[in-house]
């Protein structure tokens, strides 16, 4: 999928490079795909822009990546919490927002990557801009391992267990798990 940001070019979508895909393994769907998309980042491709391909009103099954356009993450992360199997790739620095706030109550690992991603064109071509950090967020037991044993560098947190909470199905709101997340970090 594509993100919003602002880069070299002025334009808005930002393809998830190959390389990257590829180190994460096969993927089901990817539910915010561009329209156009020179790769495939899993089996099944929905179109974010779509109407009728829409993947916030398909259902998700399977192993889904999910890179959300970065003008709108909340509803993407609440889907991909109550779906509960798959990576999603988010900036790194905004975790005082409602989308950051729920993915770091809702993921199961984060890999914040060391470096800048830099993301392609929507012809393909690898863009000269890297603008900010970024972090992969494992939902499921198996995604949570793929991140465990993948050679991109950076810093993985890790839950010891996945915890329970009750997500709105119409995304409206999150019930919070009342108890503290232990990230299996020393105290």
């Amino acid at each position: 999928m594509g993100i919003i940001n602002r880069g070299d070019n002025k334009q808005d979508t930002w393809l998830t490079p190959p390389e990257l895909i590829k180190e994460l393994g096969e993927f089901d769907l990817d539910p915010c795909c561009p329209p156009v998309m020179p790769w495939e980042t899993a089996t099944v491709m929905y179109h974010y822009e779509s109407e009728e391909d829409n993947g916030l009103r398909l259902p998700w099954e399977g192993r889904v990546w999910c890179n959300p356009p970065f003008s709108e993450i909340t509803p993407w992360a609440e889907e991909m919490f109550v779906h509960g199997d798959g990576i999603m790739l988010v900036p790194a620095k905004s975790p005082e927002t409602k989308w950051g706030q729920n993915v770091l109550k809702t993921g199961d690992a984060f890999l914040f990557l060391a470096g800048r991603i830099a993301f392609c064109y929507p012809d393909g071509t690898q863009s000269t801009g890297k603008w900010s950090p970024h972090m992969l967020v494992a939902y499921g037991y198996e995604n949570v391992e793929v991140l465990r044993q993948v050679s991109l560098p950076g810093v993985l947190l890790a839950r010891e267990t996945r915890h329970q909470a009750i997500v709105a199905r119409d995304g409206s709101h999150y019930h919070q798990p009342e108890s503290v997340i232990n990230l299996g970090m020393p105290r």
